[in-house]
C-alpha cells in the first residue's frame, strides 16, 4: 500500500491515524522506513494519536511530519520493561515440576519452570537487553523529534502527558481533533498541486499493523510461471516438525514439512531468482529446525536467500537463518539463544495428591524416558546430557559454516552461543547478522544478488493455517476474525511450546519471552 502511494503522482500527502499498537519494535521500525521512502519522494505525513504509548509515539516520531493528539488523549513514554513469571513453586504446590538437560550455559528455556527467581545468567542476558531496547526508544524518539538524546531520557522519567503537556516538551506539534487534523492537511497541501485540492483518497489500513508490514512484500499472489521473481517465505511462529495444520492459530507454529516444501518449490523454480527468509520465530523443535536449515542451505546452493528477521529470531529462529547467504536484523531483533534443552513435565506429585495410582510396565532401559510421572533416572539423564550435548555441537557447526568468515569455526561460535541473547545491533558487531535494516532491505539486497530489478514480481510463498482458518476456509472475512482474536502473541506461543513439549524433548527454544511494553 505505501508504495503505490509513493508512486503514485496524485498523492500529495498522507493523514494517518495511529491505533493502539499490539507489535514489536522491529516492526515499528520497518513502518517508519516505509513511511520514510514516501515522505523522501515528497510527500508529507500528518498522524494523529490519542493515547500513545511507547510504541505509537516512537512509529510517530519517526514516520511523521506532523504529530497531533486529540484534546482528551496524551502520550505515555514510560520506558521499557519484562516480566518473568516464576511458576516453581505454584507448580511444587500442585505436585507439578520440570525435568531439564540443557547445552549452555545461559541456555535454559524453561528456567520460569524451574527457579523462584532469575539466574545470574538470565539476569545478565535480560539486563543487556532492556539497555539496547531503551537505546533504540530514546534514539527513535530524539532522532524523530529533534530533540536532544538527554532531553528525551528525561522526558522518559516524566512518564506521562497530557495534551498540552506532549506539545510543550516536543512529543507532539498540536493538539487537534481528527477532522481538524484532516483539515490541517488539505489547507497546507492546497497550494502544492492545485488539481489534486478537492480530491481525497482513502485507503483502508491493516487491522494488525503485522499484516502491514507483511504487505510491505506484496500481495500472495504468484507471477506468471516463466516470469523472473523474487520469492518470500515466512518462519513464524514456534518451530515444530508437524504438518501445516499444526495447531489452532495460524501465527503460533512454523512446520517443518510446509516450510521445507515452500523452499524446494523456490529452489527448483528456474524464474525465482532470489529468496527473502522472513522470520519471527523463538525456535522450537531442534530436529524440525535442522530440517529448516537443511532446505535454505540447498535454496543458498543454487540462488540468493536473505534471512530477514522480524522481533524475534533466536535459537532455532537463528538456527534456520544460519544457512542464508546474508542475514539482516533490525537494531532491536531478539537473536542469538544458540543452545539446546531437553525437558519434560513432571506430574507424579500430583497424581499422588489427586489419587491417581500409576503402574508401568517396560522392556529397554530407556523404554520409560517420557514418562510425566517420575524424573529421569542418572542412566537417562547422562544418555540425555549426550545427545543434548551432540545436539547443540551441530547447532555450533550450522553456524560456523554459515557464517564463516565472520566465525569460522566451532570453538570462535561458542563464544556468543552458551544461550546467550542478543539485539540485532549487538548481533552485528559480533557477527551473527550481516547488516541492519528492514524487510524492505532484505527484499533490496535479494534483488541485487539475485540480478532482478526493483520492479520485479514478488511471490509470497503459501503459510501454514491453524485449525480455525481451516475451518474457515478461504472466508476473507472469517479468517480476518480470527486473526483478530484477542489471545495475546506471547500466550499463544507459550501454549504452542507447551504442546509441542507433549512431541519432543529435544528443543532448541528462547528461554523467555520479551513483550516491549
Amino acid at each position: 500500500m505505501l508504495e503505490e502511494v509513493r508512486r503514485d503522482a496524485d498523492v500529495i500527502g498522507l493523514v494517518v491515524f495511529i491505533g493502539d499498537l499490539e507489535t514489536g519494535l522491529t516492526k515499528v521500525e520497518d513502518l517508519v522506513a516505509a513511511f520514510g521512502s514516501v515522505r523522501r519522494s515528497g510527500r508529507k505525513v500528518y498522524c494523529g494519536i490519542d493515547t500513545a504509548s511507547n510504541i505509537e509515539m516512537l512509529l510517530a516520531a519517526g514516520a511523521c511530519d506532523h504529530v497531533s493528539v486529540t484534546p482528551g488523549g496524551g502520550v505515555e513514554l514510560t520506558g521499557v520493561a519484562a516480566d518473568v513469571v516464576f511458576l516453581r513453586s505454584a507448580l511444587g504446590s500442585l505436585g507439578v515440576e520440570a525435568d531439564v538437560v540443557r547445552a549452555g550455559a545461559y541456555k535454559d528455556a524453561f528456567e520460569p519452570l524451574t527457579r523462584d527467581e532469575m539466574s545470574p545468567q538470565m539476569r545478565e542476558s535480560l539486563g543487556a537487553l532492556m539497555d539496547d531496547t531503551f537505546a533504540v526508544l530514546v534514539d527513535g524518539v530524539a532522532r524523530g523529534r529533534r530533540l536532544p538524546e538527554a532531553t528525551v531520557r528525561g522526558l522518559l522519567d516524566r512518564g506521562l502527558f497530557d495534551p498540552e503537556g506532549a506539545r510543550a516538551a516536543g512529543l507532539v506539534d498540536s493538539v487537534r481533533f481528527p477532522d481538524a487534523l484532516r483539515y490541517l492537511a488539505r489547507k497546507e497541501l492546497r497550494g502544492k498541486i492545485a488539481k489534486n485540492w478537492g480530491r481525497e483518497r482513502r485507503d483502508a489500513g491493516a487491522d494488525d499493523v503485522s499484516k502491514l508490514v507483511r504487505s510491505l512484500a506484496g500481495e500472495p499472489s504468484p507471477p506468471s510461471p516463466k516470469e523472473p521473481h523474487l520469492a518470500v517465505v515466512y518462519v513464524t511462529g514456534v518451530i515444530t516438525s508437524g504438518d501445516d495444520e499444526a495447531g489452532l492459530f495460524a501465527d503460533e507454529a512454523a512446520s517443518a514439512r510446509a516450510l521445507t516444501k515452500a523452499l524446494d518449490r523456490a529452489r527448483r523454480d528456474a524464474a525465482t531468482k532470489a529468496v527473502v527468509l522472513r522470520i519471527d520465530s523463538p525456535g522450537g523443535s531442534a530436529p524440525a529446525s535442522d530440517l529448516i536449515w537443511r532446505a535454505v542451505d540447498r535454496v543458498r546452493r543454487n540462488k540468493p536467500i536473505v534471512a530477514s528477521m522480524s522481533d524475534t529470531a533466536a535459537s532455532g529462529g537463528y538456527y534456520v537463518a544460519a544457512g542464508a547467504t546474508k542475514i539482516v536484523a533490525q537494531p532491536s531483533t531478539v537473536t542469538g539463544s544458540i543452545g539446546v534443552i531437553s525437558a519434560k513435565i513432571v506430574a507424579k506429585g500430583l497424581a499422588d495428591r489427586l489419587g491417581v495410582h500409576v503402574e508401568s510396565i517396560s522392556r529397554g532401559a530407556m523404554a520409560d524416558l517420557g514418562s510425566p510421572f517420575r524424573r529421569w533416572t542418572p542412566d537417562e539423564r547422562r544418555a540425555l546430557e549426550g545427545i543434548t550435548s551432540s545436539v547443540y555441537s551441530l547447532f555450533l557447526r550450522r553456524v560456523a559454516a554459515g557464517r564463516g568468515p565472520r566465525i569460522p569455526t566451532e570453538a570462535r561460535v561458542r563464544e556468543v552461543a552458551e544461550g546467550r541473547v542478543w539485539t540485532g545491533r549487538r548481533a552485528l558487531g559480533l557477527g551473527l547478522v550481516d547488516r541492519l535494516g528492514g524487510l524492505e532491505d532484505a527484499m533490496a539486497l535479494a534483488r541485487r544478488l539475485g540480478k532482478l530489478p526493483a520492479s520485479c514480481p514478488i511471490e509470497v510463498l503459501p503459510q501454514p493455517t491453524g485449525l480455525l482458518q481451516r475451518l474457515v476456509g478461504g472466508d476473507p472475512a472469517a479468517r480476518a476474525w480470527i486473526g483478530s482474536l484477542p489471545v495475546p502473541l506471547p500466550l499463544r506461543r507459550a501454549a504452542a511450546t507447551v504442546e509441542l513439549l507433549e512431541r519432543e524433548q529435544m528443543l532448541a527454544v528462547m528461554p523467555f519471552s520479551l513483550h516491549f511494553r
